[in-house]
């Protein structure tokens, strides 16, 4: 009953605040007449709330501008006693960058209570840290202070109608129970059959990145996210790299895969889990983005809340990086399942005709290969349309005795092996173990980049009780 009010709770989430940005009054002068008193300032409003951000137009020559525009802002995961509204006020300035107006801190449990229901009301403008005291005049005295200073008599307010609500459009989607067994066989001590488990991590996004490339500001140069996942024990991961992407990446289908052994877990032995954004630089040294870490008791908790049920639990992570604070974030889904060693593992017969011959070398051929849709890790890709080099690798049990195929020059995310064969050479009873295939870019003389991967389970192809091995 527990688990059903959490997932409800859950599916009723607040996620969406929905903003309605009316009007502005008595904002300060930024840009001061030359030849007369007075002035005017061209405003625009700034909204964030966690990691989402929305922005107004600018209202030209104004202290008193109308905007009646609305936005919305995701909220997922988002604190309704302690949650901020930030909403930020700058005077527009293309020659000289934008200058800072005023800013009001708006709790978001008002918000909250009010249970979906619109909540419309004036919010005075105070410094960058929020705070909006100042010290009470006399119109002669706050003319003469004005010429000092544009915020003596204050900053301002902005007019706000504001609605949180529930947006079943907007709920995370993550994976739900995906199990071959019941739930019975689920929670009988499957958790302790294997002595490691595999911590699995896909949907992997970083936004509001902070832009590391050498010439952004002066020719719109953009960095070339990856990310890197690291355990305290050094199993590393590495996604592909997000050529152009600039400040928001994302790795859609891709996933990453990092081995923990148990006994580890139980004892905290396996360290944090490093999470690091990076620019790739090449030839140059990389740079790196922001960092942030995960604990041993998350991952523990990951480990045995979610055990090998294909269930995942959704990551934030804010970033850092030495001496800048935080600057932007990382959002991953986690989940676990049991690894289970091929040499330990209960492997399918062969088919009884061929138990005889278990021991006998034979030759697999491989044929008609052809790779369609696949990502693109090419270094200048989205920049200059360079398009990856794919070649294949097959196994079976022992990867020493792997095959390869030729690279396929500037193919890209489709290529095809045409009239090419490839002979695997293998005892008969390797083909228990199915045969594994990995694509990967050629990138010489650097490292090549892994693509992609797959398995084919041989037994279970009614083809192989039909083979003759005369």
């Amino acid at each position: 009953e527990a688990e059903e009010g959490a997932q409800e709770a859950e599916a009723n989430e607040l996620n969406e605040l929905q903003i309605t940005l009316i009007r502005a009054r008595d904002l300060p002068v930024m840009d001061k007449n030359m030849f007369r008193s007075g002035g005017s300032s061209d405003p625009l409003v700034m909204f964030k709330c966690g990691y989402s951000k929305a922005t107004s137009t600018t209202k030209k020559k104004s202290l008193n501008p109308e905007w009646n525009e609305s936005y919305s802002l995701e909220t997922h995961d988002m604190d309704t006693k302690n949650g901020i509204l930030e909403i930020e006020v700058e005077d527009y300035d293309l020659a000289s960058g934008n200058d800072f107006m005023g800013k009001a801190l708006v709790p978001l449990h008002p918000f909250a209570e009010a249970k979906e229901a619109p909540v419309r009301a004036w919010y005075k403008l105070g410094d960058e840290e929020g705070n909006a005291i100042f010290t009470p005049m006399s119109a002669a005295e706050g003319k003469k202070a004005l010429a000092k200073n544009p915020f003596a008599m204050g900053r301002g307010e902005v007019e706000l109608e504001v609605k949180w609500v529930h947006n079943p459009n907007k709920v995370v989607a993550l994976s739900k129970v995906v199990m071959a067994n019941t739930a019975d066989d689920a929670s009988t001590g499957s958790v302790l059959r294997t002595r490691e488990v595999i911590m699995i991590f896909r949907s992997m996004e970083a936004r509001e990145l902070p832009e590391t490339e050498m010439g952004a500001r002066m020719f719109g140069a953009k960095q070339d996210p990856y990310l890197k996942l690291t355990l305290g024990t050094g199993t590393k991961a590495q996604t592909s790299y997000k050529d152009g992407a600039g400040k928001e990446a994302s790795w859609d289908g891709e996933e990453l895969r990092l081995q923990v052994v148990r006994a580890d877990l139980a004892k905290l032995d396996m360290g944090e889990l490093k999470v690091e954004v990076w620019n790739e630089n090449a030839p140059a040294p990389d740079t790196l983005i922001g960092l942030s870490s995960v604990p041993s008791e998350k991952l523990v908790q990951i480990t045995k809340d979610y055990p090998i049920t294909g269930q995942e639990v959704l990551i934030r992570l804010p970033l850092s990086r030495p001496k800048k604070g935080d600057q932007g974030m990382v959002q991953m889904a986690v989940s676990c399942e049991d690894y289970i060693d091929p040499k330990e593992a209960e492997l399918p017969a062969l088919p009884e005709k061929l138990q005889e011959r278990a021991d006998d070398p034979i030759c697999v051929f491989v044929t008609e290969m052809e790779c369609i849709d696949l990502i693109e890790t090419e270094i200048g890709s989205s920049m200059f349309g360079a398009k990856q080099d794919p070649y294949l690798k097959f196994w079976a049990f022992d990867k020493d005795h792997e095959v390869q195929s030729s690279y396929k020059d500037g193919a890209g995310k489709n290529a095809s092996w045409g009239d090419e064969r490839l002979a695997l050479h293998l005892p008969l009873h390797d083909l228990c173990h199915g045969l594994h295939v990995e694509c990967w870019n050629e990138n010489a003389p650097a490292p090549d980049t892994f693509i992609g991967d797959a398995h084919y389970n041989c037994l279970a192809d009614d083809v192989w009780n039909e083979l003759n091995v005369e």
